[in-house]
């Protein structure tokens, strides 16, 4: 009696969620310090109503360290000109202008001009190595033109931004804006804007509702231009305006690639929630399991407290397909037992099931005999002439 057994292998899909942008990968949370910056305000040269020096003063006793002053179509530094000194304040005076001859722009750090259009300023900003973000965006696009505002981040990288917050919560379909960018700008680009929120301050009323802790291991100009390009941030919108922060604070993110979680620690929060693509809510609670978030480019977090908010950046995510290959079936072994022939194997590792197949003829077509979760197969002694193919099989396609 001869018995051949022909052994093969099936290859199947498995898809893998990896964490791709970790705006927070770099960020040492228990040596670096957090500091509280807004980066757009007024001051009377520009329709506000209070000096340069009071506009300084005024952030100053609330404990900012990082203060942009855009006025429109000014530049309002450096501070010495209006009698305060960053450095005795233990401030960074970030120079800034907002350009307001069509949809607004603030510069900051390198640039030249006082006055632009945005189509002016952007470029501009960009051959001087300064950096820009795009100001109160709903209030001059409806959602059907918000493609338009794509083609300014994929040209000009030193844009890299757009507040999501401004006046309080004044354009509150911002964050859908926001979300909607970064969902079509990663699919195209592989790549984030970051959000900010600024009191955008003109009158008193405006003032503390608004703000972000920049994460940087010392204050200079240097480390704020890495922790703005990199979205090493978050940002938070008090609803009272009280100055003192009363909003969830952020102690720590880390991104587990291995164990494909996302956990935050924070303080003074009452719920997190964890938004994707479309603004639609994925998750709630300190950790974001990513495992199965097949085909969705993009999380961020929002910590919900009694009297304001806080928001990460967004984290992406790439969904890949791998193969998974069973091990070729071996070892076989035949068993007579009565009128049955016991057909076994060794059990080939990422082997889910076996099929089975069959022929009279070595060269000729074999048939499909059955398909087998355990590593044998049974047949009567009058089939053990037959010629049999074993195919280890994973047909599990993981989601």
């Amino acid at each position: 009696m001869i018995i051949l057994f022909f052994c093969s292998i099936h290859l199947s899909a498995n898809e893998i969620v990896n964490c791709s942008i970790n705006p927070y990968e770099n960020v040492n949370w228990s040596v670096w310090e957090q500091y509280k910056a807004n980066f757009h305000t007024h001051t009377i040269l520009s329709g506000g109503t209070f000096t340069p020096a009071e506009v300084i003063d005024n952030y100053y006793i609330k404990d900012y360290r990082i203060l942009s002053i855009t006025d429109h179509n000014l530049i309002t530094w450096p501070w010495a000109d209006y009698g305060r000194d960053p450095d005795s304040l233990g401030m960074l005076a970030v120079k800034g202008d907002e350009y307001s001859n069509s949809l607004h722009v603030n510069a900051f750090f390198n640039f030249s001009r006082d006055t632009a259009t945005m189509e002016e300023g952007i470029p501009h900003i960009d051959s001087l190595a300064g950096l820009s973000h795009i100001n109160h965006p709903g209030r001059t696009k409806t959602p059907e033109e918000w493609p338009w505002y794509i083609p300014w981040y994929q040209n000009y990288q030193s844009c890299v931004g757009l507040e999501v917050f401004n006046k309080g919560d004044l354009y509150p379909n911002d964050r859908k804006l926001w979300d909607n960018i970064n969902e079509n700008l990663f699919n195209s680009d592989s790549m984030f804007v970051w959000g900010f929120s600024n009191d955008d301050m003109h009158t008193e009323g405006n003032l503390y509702h608004n703000f972000q802790f920049m994460l940087m291991p010392s204050l200079s100009q240097e480390n704020l231009k890495t922790c703005m390009d990199e979205g090493a941030f978050y940002f938070c919108y008090e609803i009272t305006g009280s100055g003192a922060a009363n909003v969830p604070r952020i102690n720590s993110i880390d991104v587990d690639d291995e164990a494909k979680t996302i956990s935050i620690e924070a303080a003074d929060y009452d719920s997190i929630k964890w938004i994707g693509p479309g603004t639609i809510v994925f998750g709630s609670g300190e950790v974001f399991q990513y495992s199965d978030y097949f085909n969705k480019n993009f999380i961020r977090a929002v910590l919900y407290g009694p009297e304001g908010s806080t928001y990460s950046q967004p984290f992406g995510f790439k969904t890949v397909s791998t193969t998974i290959s069973p091990a070729i079936p071996s070892n076989i072994n035949t068993v007579v037992s009565g009128d049955s022939m016991i057909i076994s194997w060794d059990i080939s590792e990422n082997a889910e099931s076996y099929d089975i197949y069959s022929s009279n003829d070595p060269e000729g077509i074999f048939t499909f005999e059955a398909n087998v979760i355990e590593n044998q197969f049974i047949v009567t002694v009058s089939e053990a002439k037959k010629f049999y193919y074993i195919i280890g099989k994973n047909d599990t396609k993981s989601k």
